[in-house]
């Protein structure tokens, strides 16, 4: 996916059907030819984005391939900012059993997710939420780039 208005790549992806035997040492081959090709020397390398499974931690084959990822990408100097869980409902989906602590219903408009967002980025522990705070943002301009 290009930057908006240019052609610099803001995701980048690394193949994971490699064998687990192979996975690191191709992955890390993979990712430096690549990226030599795609990105001028000394450039800044985009964010790596990846869903994974929400239970990757209890999962033995997707622990491996979410490790081997981290692996290769931090003996290239990257490092995990964050990690979110996806929360996503569709109309097809069964509302979950009301646990009072968390709502589902439809937004109104912007304004609304503004309002939802807004009061949450004070003391968020999301890396791209503080870096936004820290940069002089105000939580309600934080939350507008979310």
């Amino acid at each position: 996916m290009a930057s908006p208005g240019g052609d610099a790549p803001l995701q980048f992806d690394v193949d994971d059907t490699l064998t687990p035997a192979d996975r690191d040492e191709i992955g890390l081959r993979l990712f430096k030819t690549a990226t030599a090709t795609v990105f001028p020397a000394g450039a800044k390398l985009p964010e790596y984005g990846r869903f994974v499974p929400p239970d990757w931690r209890e999962d033995p084959a997707a622990r491996e391939v979410v490790e081997s990822r981290t692996r290769v990408l931090e003996s290239t100097g990257a490092r995990l900012p964050v990690e979110r869980l996806r929360l996503q409902w569709t109309p097809s989906s069964l509302l979950p059993e009301s646990k009072a602590r968390l709502a589902f219903r439809p937004l109104a408009d912007r304004e609304d997710l503004l309002a939802l967002m807004t009061p949450v980025m004070e003391g968020t522990l999301d890396a791209h939420g503080q870096a936004h705070l820290a940069s002089g943002l105000s939580p309600r301009e934080a939350a507008e780039r979310h």
